[in-house]
């Protein structure tokens, strides 16, 4: 189960809930490598990006949650015990406001398009890798330009023959990019053209098993209309959606990918045409790649449905539908609470700090004391002080930490102070409490996708000279105590390490402010203090 791709988001909720329906199914999450990365250690599974720079000690096996496609990336993979898989990108296309120089569709990188209504050529080979059922697919038109043939398809070898005339048998793909796999393709250079129809027949252990057929493409013809209803009820909830394509193809039933064409819809029925009458190019819909796609919402009443669809100079075509009554009646689950103890997070860092899911941001301005108030345990306020007049408050946003809490410790507040800095927790319930503390000096490991490449160019707090070992003092009620050796890293990557932190139990008396001072023992450097989780022990929620 991927718990999060390129994002941060509800993967720790993700992965809890699974393991509550199915404890034994594994669970793989990897955030952006630009927004600060979160490695391994909190699903099952390691997983990350298969492009752009990364880190990987090979200490544990890997799962390539987004990255490229085609046989010799997935060769990569089956070569190699440590590489566990990999995930396309993505499964279906998207659409973008990016300008990526085609203004008419800027969708992308789909194994399927859109509205799914075409399948990239790209990603036909894995049926004959992944599926033992027979298969054969011919990615390449058959036109005066072809130089290279490859055809997808685990039979043993194929022939080909061009208007009925054998021009050979041949074997797949041996090339090296290729080694572990169990069905290369097959990669053959044209050298025997002929407009008309080329025929490609599969044999396995020397028996014909599939044939298919491809024609030199014609002039648009007709509209071939279709629906995915397949294993489906089209429910008359007012809600449900089918989604229909307008193939548009040749005399020869060929679909021709790069026809020019718009198809408009028309309905009768109890359904409706989603986006018809709005000027979203939904009706009348361009044909991108031979398809034009049309999505139509049942209403709340069952009934025969008939859409039709025409397009200038083009043979039109029609489908008749039908939407079924279904029960509303519910399933009621009895469910339980999960409890535990009360905790807040909170992230300290500048306003360009990035925030994980189930943690509070606390930002602050260079050189000024701050606070924040807190709703939570019946609401309380923390304050962040300098301790001199002479002492100094600095407040850095993303840098970009790898690590598993890159998102807490990638960014803070360094302290410059003799005397140290003050967290100052006033209103607190009466009680027993603890705090973890994060304590790490960050240094950006960025690279050319992030978003705040210019700003890295440009800041300096984490070039300031920190301690690495601090001494916090606390007074609570019942008196005041220190704790030593509180240790401070830095860098880039913890990937395989963990933060500075610290954690310290404290009681509340409900009347008087709790305080934890920060200090450098050596009273000469700044200190790092990037975030803490505040846990209450009083109750259970």
């Amino acid at each position: 189960m991927g718990a999060g791709i390129n994002h941060r988001g509800y993967v720790p909720k993700l992965h809890y809930a699974v393991k509550q329906e199915d404890p034994n199914r594994l669970t793989a999450s990897q955030s952006s490598r630009w927004t600060g990365w979160q490695s391994s250690g909190l699903t099952d599974v390691f997983a990350n990006m298969n492009y752009g720079p990364g880190e990987w000690a090979r200490h544990e096996q890997i799962l390539g949650m987004e990255g490229w496609y085609g046989p010799s990336v997935v060769a990569e993979y089956k070569n190699d015990p440590m590489k566990t898989g990999i995930i396309y990108w993505t499964a279906h296309a998207y659409y973008t406001f990016h300008d990526i120089g085609v203004w008419d569709d800027r969708t992308r990188s789909g194994a399927l398009s859109v509205f799914r209504s075409v399948r990239n050529p790209k990603v036909m080979w894995y049926p004959t890798e992944l599926v033992d059922t027979p298969s054969l697919y011919v990615k390449d038109p058959w036109t005066e330009h072809s130089k290279m043939l490859t055809i997808y398809s685990n039979a043993d070898e194929i022939e080909l023959a061009v208007n009925d005339q054998v021009k050979g048998r041949f074997k797949p793909s041996t090339a090296l990019k290729y080694i572990g796999l169990d069905h290369p393709p097959f990669e053959i250079p044209v050298t025997f053209y002929e407009a008309g129809k080329l025929t490609v027949t599969g044999f396995i252990q020397g028996q014909q098993v599939l044939q298919q057929e491809r024609y030199t493409p014609g002039e648009a013809y007709k509209i071939n209309l279709k629906f995915d209803t397949k294993d489906r009820v089209f429910a008359a909830d007012g809600n449900d959606i089918l989604v229909g394509y307008a193939e548009i193809l040749d005399k020869n039933g060929m679909l021709l990918t790069d026809a020019n064409v718009d198809v408009e819809f028309s309905i009768s029925g109890p359904a409706e045409i989603i986006g018809d009458n709005v000027n979203i190019q939904a009706n009348p819909a361009k044909a991108r790649l031979g398809v034009a796609p049309i999505l139509v919402r049942a209403s709340t009443k069952a009934g025969s449905i008939k859409i039709r669809a025409k397009a200038k100079g083009l043979k039109s075509d029609s489908v008749k539908l039908r939407s079924q009554e279904v029960s509303k009646d519910a399933i009621l689950v009895n469910a339980y609470p999960i409890k535990d103890y009360a905790k807040i997070r909170v992230d300290m860092g500048a306003e360009d700090q990035l925030v994980q899911f189930g943690w509070q941001a606390w930002y602050g301005q260079d050189n000024q004391n701050a606070s924040v108030h807190f709703d939570d345990f019946g609401g309380f306020d923390v304050s962040l002080l300098k301790n001199s007049e002479q002492g100094i408050l600095r407040w850095l946003g993303e840098m970009n930490v790898i690590g598993l809490h890159g998102y807490v410790y990638g960014e803070g507040v360094v302290g410059v102070d003799k005397q140290g800095i003050s967290l100052i927790f006033d209103g607190l319930e009466k009680g027993q409490y603890s705090i973890k503390t994060y304590h790490h000096a960050p240094r950006s490991n960025t690279d050319s996708m992030d978003p705040n490449l210019d700003k890295l160019k440009t800041i300096t707090i984490h070039k300031l000279p920190y301690a690495t070992a601090l001494e916090a003092l606390v007074s609570d009620a019942s008196g005041a105590r220190s704790v030593k050796n509180i240790a401070v890293t830095e860098g880039k990557s913890l990937q395989l390490g963990q933060p500075g932190s610290q954690t310290i139990s404290f009681a509340a008396d409900g009347t008087n402010p709790v305080s934890i001072v920060f200090r450098d023992p050596k009273a000469e450097k700044g200190i790092w203090l990037n975030g803490f989780e505040l846990t209450s022990h009083n109750n259970m929620h």
